[in-house]
């Protein structure tokens, strides 16, 4: 008899479960939230978490190869002062960096830091530059041994309809011995704007390398307001020496596309030009 009156009583309480699983479900169903691109739920026929299908797109992941060091050196170009030139290249046929942080060590033979400096800059799609810091200075008697350069943060972008960097070029370039007191050396040339934009500001670089190759000063400058077919003259000076003869002259002007402030559209109405957010000015 006992044994009935438990068994009773068990399929009375598994009934009041059922009953209640099965109103707590009708009310769940009922009031439950309606799915939304913000719920952290992949449903609604997203692609992923919260984005494709209704939501919006999905972030396009970049899987871009790291930027190349083809050629580096820094050079001592006052006392405990010194200028580092880097040559980079973007192996990447379709992305460019619109933005990259870049960190230049000089290190004593022992690996201690003697200097560092970090910058940003950009790069095309398979393009090759220079990178140019100057005035690294040292607070010690320590000489550097060697420079490490590292690159980190890179703002991969897309490039599918890219034609042609801005057509920057250079005519006329020379160096002078100047043998002054105040001036050693000294670089003229002339560039010329043959894109159909207006740039605010390009930055003119120039490397000086002996018969073999070999770095021996860098400089920089920057140019503000170049117009579509204007021609600019540029001087750079180096007031202090530098051994060896130059025997050749690389002159790098450069203009940022990626920042749409930097270009406006002049008077070639069929010119196409990709800007960092992939968009065509027709």
């Amino acid at each position: 008899m006992l044994e009935k009156r438990q068994t009773k009583r068990l399929a009375i309480i598994i009934i009041y479960i059922f009953i209640f699983s099965l109103i707590a479900s009708l009310f769940y169903w009922i009031f439950r939230p309606s799915p939304t691109c913000h719920d952290g739920k992949k449903n609604q026929g997203e692609e992923e978490i919260d984005c494709g299908g209704p939501c919006k797109a999905c972030p396009v992941v970049i899987k871009a190869k790291d930027l190349e060091i083809e050629k580096q050196r820094f050079i001592n170009s006052s006392p405990k002062m010194y200028d580092v030139a880097i040559k980079i290249k973007n192996p990447n046929e379709q992305y460019g960096a619109k933005s990259f942080r870049y960190n230049v060590k000089l290190l004593d033979a022992n690996n201690k830091v003697l200097v560092s400096r970090s910058g940003y800059s950009f790069i095309l799609p398979r393009e090759e530059k220079y990178l140019i810091e100057t005035n690294l200075k040292i607070k010690n008697d320590y000489l550097p041994h060697k420079m490490k350069v590292t690159f980190e943060n890179y703002d991969w972008k897309e490039f599918t309809q890219y034609n042609e960097k801005p057509q920057l070029n250079v005519y006329q370039k020379r160096y002078e011995k100047v043998n002054s007191p105040e001036v050693f050396g000294a670089v003229y040339g002339l560039v010329k704007n043959d894109s159909p934009f207006d740039f605010n500001s390009v930055i003119v670089k120039v490397v000086l390398k002996n018969k073999a190759g070999d770095i021996l000063a860098v400089n920089s400058t920057q140019m503000n307001t170049l117009t579509a077919g204007e021609e600019r003259d540029f001087r750079l000076i180096w007031p202090r020496s530098f051994p060896g003869n130059v025997f050749k002259i690389e002159v790098e002007p450069e203009a940022n596309v990626y920042d749409s402030l930097n270009f406006t559209k002049k008077y070639l109405p069929h010119q196409k030009f990709q800007n960092y957010e992939n968009e065509n000015w027709n």
